[in-house]
């Protein structure tokens, strides 16, 4: 279960995203408490380990879930990841470092094109280009 902020792209998950600045406030919806599941758990329901394409954008808690990640029973081809925070934060350049390395350290990926300023995908180096 995670406490999460409703506040249109700026909510998330309370202990690991942006925190929303005073100024910020009237943009909050409400808040909950959500469950959560493990990845490798949901794709069991359907009989499945492999993804065609994992997009990951969770307002901050992106290296959080990466470094739980269940590489060796999970196959992600392609992904695309949110590095950026709100506003292009001081720990975007941290954060951008720590998930490139989190994927060097699999084996398993090339980076492919950067998507705009704040999306890095990375594609399993067994796929063709």
């Amino acid at each position: 279960m995670v406490d999460f902020t409703f506040a249109h792209e700026i909510g998330g998950m309370a202990e690991k995203s942006y925190a929303i600045s005073k100024g910020e406030q009237n943009a909050i919806e409400g808040k909950s408490r959500i469950q959560c599941l493990p990845i490798r758990s949901l794709l069991a329901t359907i009989g499945r380990n492999h993804v065609d394409y994992f997009t990951l954008d969770v307002e901050g808690a992106e290296i959080e879930i990466l470094k739980s990640f269940p590489w060796q029973h999970v196959t992600v081809d392609v992904w695309t990841i949110e590095y950026a925070v709100h506003g292009g934060g001081p720990d975007t350049p941290k954060r951008e470092k720590a998930i490139r390395e989190i994927f060097k350290n699999t084996g398993l990926y090339r980076e492919g094109t950067i998507l705009g300023s704040q999306d890095i995908v990375f594609v399993r180096k067994d796929v063709p280009q």
